[in-house]
């Protein structure tokens, strides 16, 4: 009996080192993007900007793919749960597909009486870079 608990002991003991850790090592993504001002206060891993009401048209180079769009807070997903890549706000183009992938972006004109917020999000777990876009109205 007292072997089965040492051996309990040592499990949890192992299952916490390995499964937790006070430092969780998140890797910026590097981008590169063109038509567009983007800022970012934390290394790379959120950026912000801000769009024209009257809509525009930039491109975004990533070493990972884009796996999650939103707009006003709203995931826009396909009928397989991969990123909606156009609709009324606009669309997306993957222009390169291979690593380092290339897309370019046209969000139309917001005609609503409220900013129109997009996020978009590149790769994912401990490799991501979000993009965060105000547009205003």
């Amino acid at each position: 009996m007292r072997y089965i608990r040492i051996l309990i002991l040592v499990f949890c003991v192992l299952l916490f080192n390995i499964g937790c850790s006070r430092e969780t090592c998140v890797t910026p993504l590097g981008i590169e993007y063109q038509g567009i001002v983007l800022s970012s206060s934390d290394g790379g891993l959120c950026y912000t900007g801000d769009l024209p009401a009257s809509g525009t048209d930039f491109s975004i180079t990533c070493s990972r793919p884009l796996t999650k769009v939103m707009v006003n807070r709203v995931v826009c997903q396909d009928e397989y749960g991969n990123p909606q890549l156009s609709s009324y706000w606009g669309d997306i183009v993957y222009t390169h597909q291979d690593s380092p992938m290339s897309l370019e972006f046209h969000l139309s004109e917001n005609s609503s009486n409220e900013d129109r917020l997009f996020v978009f999000v590149f790769g994912s777990g401990n490799e991501t870079c979000k993009i965060s876009l105000k547009q205003h109205h």
